[in-house]
């Protein structure tokens, strides 16, 4: 599955967050088709039914200004500018200045809308998708965007060799082929109510640069693309290693034209750059944790906008009885559960956690807002669930046992390394520390073990091997989760603790074959009540991020979707036109 989505744990990767800001002032047309296109096509539902709308954004009083500098901050040069190799939130909001796909989400109703399709039509097995492009479309050097550029993308997308983090998602689609002037048609092997959303949003790139390259020549030259060509609203104008990025308006922006002339992506990699260029004026627009947000809270021209995020943190149990051992037995689980107080270890993380309520964060659609955590912090319950399964505090040392075997559980985490840039998060080590003082209070002996990434990832998706890990999944615009819960997801996905429901693998099931949203957030939500029964993990909170923006900006973004993809960026301007 798309390993891309699982976050570094411990560390709170919030400045590049896929997926944060206001909402546009307009919104591209919901895709529609037309009748005469096929008798066996139907037309994209248009509808915001079940979808949860952002709060406006106040409309600007001054009229918009033509020209100007703007400036963001981000924490690392990206590794690869190719955006089909996209790593993180940081990697995708560069990319969306550059590139476009098919389709974009609506921040205002997290729905797929047209981008460099202008419409779009569903086959009534839900299998069939026929895509139009827009006319006149051109890439940033003046080369015309052609059917076989998105075939060609597509081609890559899937090609195994090529392996994109993409990729597995597109094994799903089994055709790409022209289907007339102008358009694409996409197979599907079966319905995949994520489609538009998951892999119509895909960027895509011109095939003429990689023309003659296969195999590992062509994943070589992707990955070292070095002067990328989008079809975005601005255009690559330079960038060096551990300084930053320029960019230049795109005069022809199907959109329109930016007002903005310059966009330039600086790399500040700690808390003390990033505090001396934001208050300094040298900073337009940043993503910051919620403490760095603070100190800079007195400064009256940074605007701050706090928002959350599609990541999710949670402790997750291993349910293989060769790998977990305790922890396939639920009256455990659930006892672990009760004993860890989400609103502590969400006060220790200083604001950078908002605590879980549902298995999905607050930006999914399937996300229900409750009062009360998933779990009520409650030691006599927690205790009475461990008697229960046969653990008593035999020697009154406050560590209980079973067969003269105390229970002991290893908290698996990854180490941070020193090169993690602070700029956007911190260690999760308070977390942490606070779960252990919460289990030991029940006699819950814990063994933190802390790897390096690789040998992290290898234990979670690998070989296995944990008992408990604590881990930080972020997920997309749309709701399914069946890459985390899914009997399937195991051993290959995010299935790490090999979970298996036939009750939730029912939901999920249905939550991807059918196209109307509102049906979908009802097989979801039997999906939740089946993990809160199960516990096969415990959410903590999910990730908060403010964003700050220098107030001489107008009309950039206040909540998550549309902060990520620089939703309408052509229409920002700058007050003073510098």
């Amino acid at each position: 599955m798309q390993r891309l989505m699982v976050l570094l744990l411990s560390v709170l990767l919030v400045g590049c967050s896929l997926p944060g800001g206001g909402d546009p002032t307009a919104t591209p047309p919901v895709a529609q088709t037309t009748s005469a296109r096929s008798d066996e096509l139907n037309a994209l539902p248009t509808g915001e039914e079940g979808a949860t709308p952002s709060p406006p954004e106040p409309v600007a009083t001054q009229s918009p200004v033509v020209g100007g500098h703007l400036t963001e901050a981000i924490p690392r040069y990206p590794r690869t500018l190719n955006p089909l190799f996209i790593e993180n939130e940081s990697d995708s909001r560069l990319f969306s200045l550059l590139f476009d796909g098919l389709m974009e989400i609506d921040p205002r109703t997290r729905e797929p809308v047209s981008s460099l399709a202008s419409d779009v039509a569903i086959g009534r097995d839900g299998r069939s998708y026929i895509f139009t492009l827009r006319p006149g479309l051109r890439w940033h050097d003046g080369r015309p965007v052609t059917v076989s550029d998105v075939v060609w993308s597509y081609g890559v997308l899937r090609d195994p060799v090529i392996g994109t983090p993409l990729q597995p998602y597109a094994e799903r689609i089994t055709a790409v082929a022209a289907s007339g002037p102008g358009r694409i048609r996409f197979t599907l092997a079966e319905p995949y109510a994520p489609f538009l959303a998951r892999l119509a949003t895909v960027p895509i790139i011109p095939r003429k640069p990689f023309a003659r390259l296969q195999g590992e020549r062509l994943h070589k030259a992707l990955l070292e693309w070095k002067q990328p060509v989008g079809t975005g609203p601005f255009r690559w104008a330079g960038g060096r290693q551990r300084q930053g990025i320029e960019l230049v308006a795109n005069e022809r922006y199907h959109a329109g034209q930016p007002l903005i002339d310059r966009y330039s992506i600086r790399v500040l990699a700690d808390s003390t750059q990033v505090q001396q260029a934001m208050s300094g004026g040298e900073i337009d627009l940043a993503w910051l944790s919620p403490p760095l947000a603070r100190a800079l809270a007195k400064q009256d021209f940074l605007v701050q906008a706090p928002m959350d995020t599609p990541t999710m943190t949670m402790l997750t149990f291993n349910l293989d009885p060769g790998q977990g051992g305790e922890m396939t037995d639920p009256r455990l689980r659930r006892a672990l559960a009760h004993a860890l107080n989400t609103e502590a270890i969400a006060k220790a993380m200083q604001g950078e956690l908002r605590p879980a309520v549902h298995f999905q964060p607050p930006t999914s659609p399937a996300h229900q807002p409750a009062s009360d955590p998933l779990y009520h912090y409650d030691l006599e319950q927690a205790k009475t669930l461990l008697a229960r399964a046969g653990w008593e505090d035999v020697d009154g040392d406050g560590v209980l046992q079973k067969g003269g075997t105390p229970l002991t559980i290893t908290l698996l985490t990854n180490r941070v390394p020193r090169s993690f840039p602070e700029l956007f998060g911190g260690s999760y080590d308070p977390a942490i520390t606070q779960i252990v003082a919460n289990w030991k209070a029940v006699g819950v002996r814990v063994r933190v073990l802390r790897e390096g990434w690789e040998k992290f990832a290898n234990r979670l998706f690998g070989t296995h091997d944990f008992q408990v890990a604590l881990v930080s999944v972020s997920g997309d615009a749309d709701p399914d989760d069946s890459y985390l819960w899914s009997t399937g997801a195991y051993p290959d996905g995010f299935n790490a603790g090999r979970y298996s429901s036939r009750l939730a693998d029912l939901g999920l099931a249905q939550g991807l074959r059918r196209q109307d949203l509102a049906q979908r957030l009802q097989a979801y939500q039997l999906v939740h009540r089946t993990l809160i029964k199960d516990v096969p993990a415990v959410p903590l909170g999910s990730t908060k991020v403010v964003l700050v923006q220098n107030n001489r900006l107008v009309g950039a973004a206040a909540t998550y979707w549309s902060a990520i993809q620089h939703a309408d960026v052509e229409q920002w301007y700058v007050r003073d036109g510098e």
